[in-house]
């Protein structure tokens, strides 16, 4: 009878606890959509470019995964960077039904934001089975605040790091695989964990790391003698090889990453010991992140992380610290505690992400902590455990105490999930990212960089509007002045704030004081005409010096070059603007931009041949564009031979002319009577106005 109620009393505790695993398995995944239901309303934001719909690859859908294998990640600057088709598929496949959605981007975070929980409903069976001697309600907890960790916002809210996402829901499923394999001594599950394992692998490199965690998992929990898991491991390692060597061999072009110095300074650094030190004081700068996440930024590089010796404190600190994490580890690696383990899941971690390993763009990140993080909070949630006297484990339960200790998390949990949600907001889109984190990133040379840039790109947009509003966008140019100096006085490499700054003086402030000049004139109000005039001296002479600083960073910087020549344009002296032009050319190769600046150039300078062979070559290059017939038009006009103007500007809007070119047409032929062709033009000229709204 006692034999019949004890089995009884085991069958209603394990229907009860796979009632309570069942809820919080719903929870969990509740909680993580919960928290990222948000970013389906974001837009694209900093770096989507590398899969976002604009991706002319991914944007093929199923077309594009032949060259999806066969290319690396991405090719930037001239670095070819990553293998990662497992991600780029995904982007593919989307994209093949949605990539001229009006519901994209939304789809794509919801994407990223399913994944993620996922990843979380995952990672709870793993953890259930490595931690199967451990209360539930340990692990759970130790989930919450995993789940709400702030330092996720930049994986699941950036559709570029879906590649974390996979190669973390992969690498898992491996880990679950090869424990099954332990378990039941059944090959197939090793055969399915080496499948993983080969998904997480090409679906972000970092998944390397992994080869550490796998043989440690088995090694801690299960019965695995340890000369076959040794075994297990080398078999990885030729998985390793095989995938990125057949490729790199086969098909990749070298995988190579050129750092530049607001990236990363130590790629520059001569002493091997202050890399070490700068290494130590980023992983320094990671404890205090897992613990207080406080500010986030979608990007640190240098000056925000500098480049310390062993005299700074913090690096001094780190290297305490991490020394004796391994120290205590190693030590009671053979006792196999909990604290060991998890010790050691973090090294092997966040090793990638030392610099001592290998450099990382931008020093450190918060997406580099994704795998880490799960080790403060098992870690978290096992100190308030000892704290308060009670174990984790299944048998010690202490019922006021553990309620004390779930308060203690959800309180932590609740905060982490209101940053968390803020933190979603502010990546809605790139805008709001730069503007958002700009105040806490004072001293990072790129941000400052792109923050000035998109400054920028609001005045430039400004300005092509119908009504002249430079004078009430001078404090957006200022701001743009204002970082775009930062970003150089930061890092004086930085050529491209160094162009930033031309552009500024040549593009707007030199070229809107000629415009004023010419107003100023035409009311022959000489002495204005002439103080703007010299006006438009000083701001082309300032503009010279940027685009030199430019030259000086970067040789052969065509994009300087280029507006070197369109300063020159601006100022009236043709033959060096044509001089510059042709230098473009030589170094960029026939561009139908350059090309045609180049045309107008020669105009301007009486070279009219030369202008029209230059006009002739972009209809070669491409017969497509309206581009030449607009300027031989503009020519012409300019001749007083409206009719052969005519010819071209209607040769021009059977292309893709502006609606500038309609409405004079429709304007010419109302003049003139012709009322068919007048209702023409003037209803493309709406068309296209529309188009535009």
């Amino acid at each position: 009878m006692k034999v019949k109620d004890k089995k009884q009393k085991e069958l209603l505790n394990e229907q009860s606890n796979k009632k309570l695993i069942t809820y919080m398995s719903v929870i969990l995944i509740l909680f993580s959509i919960g928290l990222y239901y948000n970013t389906t309303f974001n837009y694209f934001s900093f770096d989507d470019g590398f899969v976002n719909v604009n991706n002319e690859i991914q944007a093929k859908g199923l077309a594009a995964i032949p060259e999806i294998f066969t290319t690396p990640y991405t090719s930037l600057n001239g670095n070819s960077l990553g293998y990662r088709p497992i991600t780029r598929l995904t982007f593919a496949l989307e994209y093949q039904f949605t990539a001229n959605s009006e519901y994209n981007p939304a789809i794509s975070h919801i994407i990223s934001t399913l994944l993620y929980a996922l990843s979380i409903l995952l990672l709870f069976s793993v953890l259930r089975r490595i931690f199967r001697k451990y209360n539930p309600w340990f692990i759970f907890l130790a989930l919450l605040l995993f789940t709400a960790h702030p330092l996720h916002t930049e994986v699941v809210a950036s559709l570029k790091n879906r590649d974390i996402l996979l190669n973390f829901i992969f690498s898992f499923l491996a880990i679950k695989m090869f424990l099954k394999w332990a378990d039941f001594k059944n090959k197939k599950y090793l055969i399915y964990g080496i499948i993983s394992y080969f998904l997480a692998l090409l679906s972000k490199e970092t998944a390397v790391a992994q080869l550490a965690v796998f043989p440690l998992v088995l090694y801690y929990f299960t019965d695995m003698p340890l000369k076959r898991i040794l075994y297990f491991a080398g078999g990885l390692f030729a998985l390793i090889v095989l995938t990125f060597g057949i490729p790199a061999l086969a098909f990749l072009p070298p995988i190579d990453r050129h750092y530049r110095f607001f990236e990363n300074p130590l790629a520059f650094e001569d002493s091997f010991l202050n890399i070490i030190a700068t290494g130590f004081y980023g992983l320094g700068y990671y404890l205090k992140m897992l613990v207080y996440p406080y500010p986030l930024r979608y990007y640190y590089g240098y000056d925000v992380i500098p480049v310390v010796s062993f005299a700074n404190i913090w690096a001094i600190l780190s290297f305490l610290a991490y020394v004796g994490m391994a120290v205590y580890a190693l030590m009671n690696i053979k006792k196999k505690t909990f604290l060991s383990f998890i010790i050691l899941y973090f090294l092997i971690n966040i090793s990638m992400y030392s610099n001592i390993v290998a450099f990382v763009p931008g020093i450190v990140g918060d997406r580099f902590t994704f795998f880490p993080s799960l080790s403060f909070a098992l870690f978290f949630v096992w100190v308030l455990y000892k704290l308060f006297g009670i174990s984790p484990k299944i048998k010690s339960q202490n019922l006021f105490k553990s309620v004390i200790i779930s308060i203690i998390v959800l309180v932590f949990t609740g905060g982490y999930s209101y940053y968390t949600h803020i933190r979603n907001t502010n990546w809605k889109t790139e805008y709001l990212l730069y503007n958002s984190d700009m105040p806490v990133l004072w001293n990072s040379a790129k941000a400052n960089q792109m923050f000035a840039q998109k400054q920028l790109e609001l005045v430039n947009i400004n300005l092509t509007k119908k009504v002249n509003i430079y004078r009430y966008l001078t404090d957006m140019i200022a701001l743009a002045d204002k970082h775009f100096s930062r970003a150089v006085e930061i890092d004086s490499s930085m050529y491209s704030s160094w162009l930033g700054l031309g552009n500024i003086y040549s593009r707007i402030h030199g070229n809107q004081a000629k415009i004023r000049a010419y107003s100023y004139a035409n009311r022959n109000e000489m002495e204005k005409a002439e103080e703007e005039n010299n006006n438009a001296k000083k701001y082309f002479a300032k503009a010279h010096y940027y685009y030199d600083k430019a030259l000086k960073f970067k040789p052969g910087f065509d994009e300087a070059i280029f507006n070197i020549g369109y300063t020159y344009e601006l100022e009236g002296r043709y033959d060096s603007a044509v001089h510059y032009y042709e230098k473009g050319l030589e170094i960029q190769g026939e561009r139908v931009n350059t090309l045609s600046k180049l045309a107008n150039a020669y105009f301007l300078n009486n070279q009219f041949d030369k202008a029209l062979k230059a006009n002739e070559r972009i209809m070669e290059l491409n017969p497509e564009t309206s581009i030449p017939y607009v300027n031989l038009g503009n020519y012409y006009i300019r001749f007083a031979d409206t009719v052969q103007g005519i010819r071209y500007y209607e040769k021009a809007a059977e292309l893709d002319a502006q609606v500038e070119v309609y409405k004079f047409l429709a304007m010419y032929y109302q003049k003139n009577n012709n009322k068919s062709k007048f209702e023409y033009y003037r209803d493309k000229s709406r068309e296209l106005r529309n188009l535009k709204k």
